[in-house]
């Protein structure tokens, strides 16, 4: 267990390893419209902790020796992206429209193509683990990270990273049955975590 939150820790850690940069009051005063680039960088795996096993049952079938042959050759990462593939679950779209309801809360900017500044999303680790750092229970709940760059001009005038992490008291845990049964509460519980990473990015820039 201890094994699994130290590689956990690390890797969010690589992740928010940037600075980010600063921009000046005076630049954002100008700013009014924010074009947001609907290229969303993803990484090539999704980050899985704890067994999958409800959802390993749903795409291979029963408990058996033929699932156990599929479930030994194939990643915990490649069950759960075919899993969210055929559920229609697509990270970059969930983190897209939280960041668009998000710059629009704010009151400060409006959404327009082109606009003053371009806002571009790359996510740098996103998934799930246990909810509970003590105990390998079958609670799980959503971890992401995520760096918004504002660019004009070609060059970047504001950047930030912002995470959430699987032991979060912001986001709720959702037992592994029924993520596996009720597709849309994986959806959910990644929405959770794309509004709180996108509220804090924001705060963030208006804290300027």
């Amino acid at each position: 267990m201890f094994n699994k939150l130290i590689v956990l820790s690390i890797i969010i850690l690589i992740n928010t390893g940037c600075a980010g940069v600063q921009i000046s009051k005076d630049t954002l005063s100008k700013i009014k419209t924010i074009n947001i680039d609907s290229n969303i960088s993803t990484p090539d795996d999704i980050f899985v902790q704890g067994k999958i096993d409800p959802i390993s049952s749903i795409l291979y079938g029963g408990i058996g020796a033929g699932m156990s042959s599929i479930m030994a050759s194939t990643s915990a990462s490649e069950q759960v992206q075919k899993f969210m593939e055929i559920n229609n679950i697509k990270i970059n779209e969930i983190v897209l429209n939280e960041y668009k309801k998000e710059l629009l809360k704010t009151g400060r900017f409006k959404l327009s193509s082109p606009g003053d500044a371009t806002l571009k999303i790359v996510i740098n680790t996103y998934g799930f683990g246990n909810s509970d750092a003590l105990s390998d229970n079958n609670k799980r709940k959503p971890l992401l990270n995520v760096k918004a760059s504002l660019i004009q001009n070609n060059r970047i005038i504001w950047e930030k990273q912002e995470y959430v992490t699987n032991f979060s008291d912001l986001t709720t845990p959702y037992d592994m049955n029924d993520l596996a049964q009720k597709p849309d509460l994986l959806k959910k519980s990644f929405s959770q975590a794309a509004n709180i990473v996108a509220s804090q990015a924001f705060s963030q820039l208006l804290a300027n």
